[in-house]
């Protein structure tokens, strides 16, 4: 991870820490995971018999069940969340949340065989729990997936997801953070709409 991830996930630990945790949960934090991996595993093996379309109605309401995006978009905005208005707010959520839908709708669609296997899970020492998994494929090295969960509403939830050592969520900041800065808020709701119509295509 470069230094700028690095240290953008070491704040995002910090906020994470500051964020209500709730004393009463549904399902279990590996439940959730396994229920999202579930639905990307599902998605693959639907190959040349399911499209982008399919794909995406499969999987968006298990993303929304298991994901919090509306915490992770307003973390992915940083400073700039407390400038919009309410109704921006909520512009933007519904364009974060279709543009994450789509990441996974268009990223997920062969199966060779990949499998995910839960290898660890552990308190966050600053609050929530971590899954740690890998995703097995054949003749390759694991890919390390770190999953960072949170209480919200009486239920766990997944609010970073960590790669091979990479923060998706520090990512977004960043970027996020560019747009933003050169392009404005209307810049940025561009920006996730051409990443959804990037999707669809790579899937056709």
């Amino acid at each position: 991870m470069n230094k700028v991830c690095r240290l953008l996930a070491t704040a995002l630990v910090s906020v994470f820490a500051l964020a209500p945790c709730l004393s009463t949960a549904g399902e279990d934090p590996v439940t959730v995971v396994e229920n999202l991996q579930a639905a990307l595993v599902e998605a693959m093996k639907g190959g040349d018999s399911m499209d982008y379309d399919a794909r995406y109605a499969l999987l968006a309401p298990v993303a929304l069940e298991t994901h919090d995006f509306p915490f992770i978009a307003q973390i992915a905005m940083g400073r700039h969340w407390r400038q919009l208005t309410n109704e921006e707010q909520q512009q933007y959520v519904n364009a974060f949340e279709e543009m994450s839908i789509a990441s996974y709708a268009s990223r997920f669609e062969r199966y060779s065989g990949e499998r995910f296997v839960v290898v660890e899970t552990y308190d966050n020492p600053r609050g929530g729990r971590v899954v740690i998994c890998e995703l097995r494929r054949e003749g390759e090295q694991p890919l390390l997936f770190e999953y960072h969960l949170r209480q919200t509403g009486g239920d766990w939830r997944i609010v970073n997801i960590v790669v091979d050592g990479v923060s998706d969520l520090a990512l977004k900041r960043a970027e996020y953070s560019g747009v933003l800065s050169e392009f404005g808020f209307s810049g940025l709701l561009d920006d996730l709409a051409n990443q959804v119509d990037t999707a669809r295509k790579r899937s056709q």
